[in-house]
């Protein structure tokens, strides 16, 4: 199921949409993200594919570089449709921007500007009032990450809000371990699941001030690391059985290409939700797990050199 779609225009951002398309590719899983020239089957009606991708992805990226706007007052402020466009990239914004369950975010390349209400035809001018995203191609390395903070923060999950105020000795037990408890899905959420060293000591400094033992700080880590490590052994599991109800050229196949099918990805989306795993978390882990295995079965399923056929 795609979950973010990229809205470019090839004649000026092609490159770039590309490099953004791989980095977002490698966090998520290749799945996940739309880009039409890798993502549109052969055969299949444009106009109903990309309405269909929309309607399902939670964000939508306009890649807006320097002839952005002139193409669009190019092809004129006239009526367009879905079955005589003159501008795909208008069209899929328009429908974008009608569905008020999809985050648009614009990312302004290299300087550019958001362009004025104005200048825009009807149909695009709330494009003007979404915060943009300012992307440098010189500063890839840098920028990229920052993106992929902000879309995990948009995706079905947050790294969490510091509460309101902190609590002290003089509350009840109960509070002062609801509150220490909230800070470690913090910890957990910021670090892809893991308390390193550095949450260790941030943690340790908050259970003295909230004068907590070490038991119970210990059993609500434990707690809050269950829904990471059960929904991993329950993709990896998945995986396994996917695999073992192939066999022979199919089985050959999986190794290559393992990809989970409708009805193991509905399943996993559920047990993240009941988890109350954050989507982009869930995707994370799904994403490590398929890479994993398929080099684990890549490597095993090479042919022994010399070995008669």
């Amino acid at each position: 199921m795609p979950l973010i779609f990229l809205s470019y225009r090839r004649f000026d951002s092609t490159p770039i949409t590309r490099n953004i398309h791989n980095s977002l590719a490698e966090a998520y899983g290749s799945d996940t993200i739309f880009l039409d020239e890798k993502s549109i089957p052969k055969g299949a009606d444009i106009r109903d594919y990309i309405r269909d991708m929309l309607s399902q992805c939670a964000v939508v990226l306009p890649v807006i570089a320097s002839g952005w706007l002139s193409r669009i007052t190019s092809f004129g402020f006239g009526p367009d449709s879905w079955e005589q466009p003159n501008d795909w990239v208008r069209m899929e914004l328009e429908e974008a921007l009608a569905n008020n369950l999809t985050k648009v975010v614009p990312l302004l390349i290299d300087g550019i500007d958001m362009p004025r209400a104005d200048l825009l035809p009807d149909g695009l001018k709330a494009l003007t009032y979404r915060n943009g995203f300012h992307f440098s191609s010189e500063a890839f390395n840098e920028d990229m990450p920052r993106l992929i903070r902000e879309l995990n923060r948009m995706i079905d999950g947050t790294v969490l809000a510091l509460p309101e105020k902190l609590l002290s000795q003089s509350d009840d037990e109960a509070s002062r371990q609801a509150y220490y408890r909230h800070e470690v899905r913090y910890c957990l959420e910021s670090n892809d699941g893991q308390l390193d060293e550095i949450s260790q000591i941030y943690l340790d400094a908050l259970r003295q001030h909230l004068q907590l033992t070490r038991e119970s700080t210990k059993r609500i880590q434990d707690a809050a690391q269950q829904p990471y490590s059960r929904y991993t052994a329950a993709v990896r599991q998945l995986f396994a059985h996917q695999t073992k109800m192939t066999s022979g050229a199919e089985a050959a196949e999986a190794f290559s290409t393992v990809v989970l099918d409708r009805r193991a990805l509905n399943h996993l989306d559920r047990l993240h939700h009941n988890l109350a795993l954050p989507q982009w978390k869930a995707l994370r882990i799904r994403h490590q797990i398929e890479k994993e295995w398929e080099d684990r079965h890549r490597y095993s399923s090479k042919p022994v050199l010399g070995a008669e056929g």
